[in-house]
């Protein structure tokens, strides 16, 4: 820990100001002097890209505000040459509260602070600015090299449906929803998420603000200072357990309720306040989650409000004010964190046509107990062929897309889906799915607690972990498979001429007739021959079976494509929850 004491300027600055600016800079300057900032730099000791945080404590009451585009400044150089300027924030200590409490108990003043990630090694000079631009402290942060890829996450320059870290090092965004802790102790629970989702090596959480947990901002718009530092321990604890987050600003549910909204006194007036805008108010509350957030290299994508869509307003005044908010987000953040936007209704592929929005979303729930209208209802009875025509189109965009919501659609505690699927076969196809179409992660589930948690699912994401990394994903021939339309079984996967994982499946192996229907899941009776293009003429390659329910490899041969670039796959009878390694061998 680097604490530095500084009173004010020094004398001579304080000089010069006197003989440029008159009477009125001379007050200044004294009342500058007076000033006995503690500034504290933690961690002590530092590697690049970690979260580094300045607290500052002493200030003047005026600096105390929400609005950080009048609070002081953090600027910070790095070895490079490159500056950053990062605004201060209020920030607060708090902690869980106990029986007869409220649930969070502030345990200091507030003060203000900052943040920033260096990642580079090194020297990295730092300098603390009162609003006008006058020097409070300075000093030098000492980075040693790194243990992980440096951030921020990019669109991958091997692939463009694919992510990276900064370096080009591949990312799969493999996990699930994890959008809110639960009471009494909403740390505790989302702690033991994290650590159950790490210890399977996922990689990546979808996570709210919302009024009942993480919102910083209370139903009349006053910041809340108890609930950011909620959020700071969600992303702290992700962090920890190796997981990115995509953070989402804010959620349709609230504008419509008006929790954390007051935009209007009627959902009408809210929505139509919101969407014409949005408002002023809420522009300053999300400056400040820039000021408090913006600089965590944990943060995957901004979202900038769940389902936009359901806040109710026409299609086109929506997707104009995602067009807007999306291209705000951007212009006000200095990291350029890849942007996202979610939408639940039919104009969904309008929605990711938009430039502003880099990587695209798309959902897929079953509706079978749901009052949607009956041919939504049947089209959810396989959802592997839903999704894979949304593949489809998403595959024009030319941008990377997530599987970003999939389950049983129902209420927590009512979830006729859920109950009848305790072995979890919707979450574990879906989550192959959402990668083996030409996603950029896993299918995410939503019901962690009272699905995933509930039933001990967590294991569903270690074999997608562990058998995605077979595949090399710098390779820029690297394609996904249009499923075949025809045949028992439909092929799904990523091939190029010198890799492939295939995953087939039979057109009859779905949860409505599983689960639903009770029927016993089919399995091939008789070899099956699938023959696929695109690989090297008259190359061997080494072909291996791998258990998508545990990871264990099965049989392994070798097998040569033919002259003209095709290989046939022959399926062994029997086979189900299956996909096939197949690597190129010599050169």
């Amino acid at each position: 820990m680097e604490i530095l004491s500084r009173c004010g300027s020094g004398t001579r600055q304080q000089i010069q100001w006197v003989a440029t600016g008159g009477r009125a800079l001379l007050l200044a300057a004294l009342l500058h002097s007076l000033l006995a900032l503690e500034v504290t730099v933690q961690p002590a000791e530092v590697r690049a890209g970690d979260l580094v945080t300045w607290r500052i404590a002493g200030v003047p009451a005026r600096w105390l505000q929400d609005e950080v585009a009048r609070t002081p400044r953090l600027r910070v150089q790095g070895p490079d040459g490159r500056t950053w300027e990062r605004p201060c924030y209020l920030d607060q200590a708090w902690r869980p509260g106990g029986a007869g409490e409220s649930e969070f108990v502030a345990l200091g003043p507030v003060q203000l602070a900052a943040r920033h990630s260096p990642r580079q090694p090194g020297p990295h000079a730092w300098q603390l600015s009162d609003p006008e631009g006058r020097e409070l402290a300075a000093g030098t942060l000492h980075v040693q090299p790194g243990t992980r890829p440096p951030g921020p996450l990019r669109i991958s320059p091997h692939q463009r449906r694919l992510l990276a870290w900064a370096d080009g090092t591949p990312f799969l965004a493999i996990g699930c929803n994890l959008a809110w802790g639960t009471a009494p102790d909403r740390p505790a629970s989302f702690a033991r998420w994290c650590q159950r989702l790490s210890a399977q090596g996922a990689t990546h959480v979808r996570l709210w603000l919302a009024s009942w947990s993480g919102k910083p901002w209370d139903d009349a718009g006053r910041l809340r200072l108890d609930q950011a530092w909620l959020t700071d321990r969600y992303l702290e604890l992700a962090r920890q357990h190796g997981l990115t987050v995509t953070l989402v600003l804010d959620n349709f549910h609230d504008v419509v309720q008006g929790r954390g909204a007051p935009w209007g006194d009627s959902s009408a007036a809210r929505a139509r306040a919101f969407i014409e805008g949005p408002p002023p108010r809420w522009l300053e509350l999300v400056r400040y989650c820039l000021a408090r957030w913006g600089a965590d290299d944990t943060i995957a994508c901004w979202e900038p409000i769940n389902e936009i869509d359901l806040v109710p307003a026409e299609p086109a005044a929506a997707l104009a004010w995602l067009r807007r908010v999306c291209a705000w987000l951007a212009a006000q953040d200095p990291d350029q964190r890849l942007i996202t936007a979610s939408w639940a209704g039919p104009e969904w592929l309008a929605a990711m046509r938009l430039p502003e929005v880099q990587v695209a979303q798309v959902r897929c729930y079953v509706e079978e107990w749901s009052d949607a209208d009956w041919r939504l209802i049947e089209a959810t009875r396989d959802p592997l062929l839903l999704l894979a025509e949304a593949a489809a189109e998403l595959a024009a965009l030319d941008k990377p897309w997530l599987l970003a919501e999939c389950g049983y659609q129902g209420r927590e505690a009512d979830n006729r889906g859920n109950e009848l699927d305790r072995e979890g076969l919707l979450v574990r196809q879906l989550s192959w799915a959402g990668l083996l179409l030409g996603g950029c992660g896993s299918g995410h589930s939503w019901w962690w607690d009272s699905y995933l948690e509930r039933h001990d699912l967590w294991s569903l994401y270690g074999p997608l972990v562990r058998l995605a990394a077979l595949l090399e994903w710098r390779d820029r021939e690297l394609a996904p498979l249009t499923p075949n339309a025809d045949g028992a079984l439909r092929l799904y996967g990523w091939t190029s001429p010198s890799q492939a994982l295939l995953w087939p499946v039979h057109r009859y192996d779905t949860w409505y007739e599983a689960v639903a229907r009770g029927r016993p899941r089919p399995v091939p009776r008789a070899p099956v021959s699938v023959v696929l293009a695109g690989f090297a003429p008259r190359a061997a390659y080494r072909v291996a079976a791998y258990s998508l329910r545990d990871g264990r490899r099965g049989a392994t041969w070798t097998q040569a494509a033919r002259g003209d670039g095709t290989l046939e796959l022959v399926i062994p009878p029997g086979t189900i929850d299956t996909v096939f390694h197949l690597l190129r061998e010599g050169p």
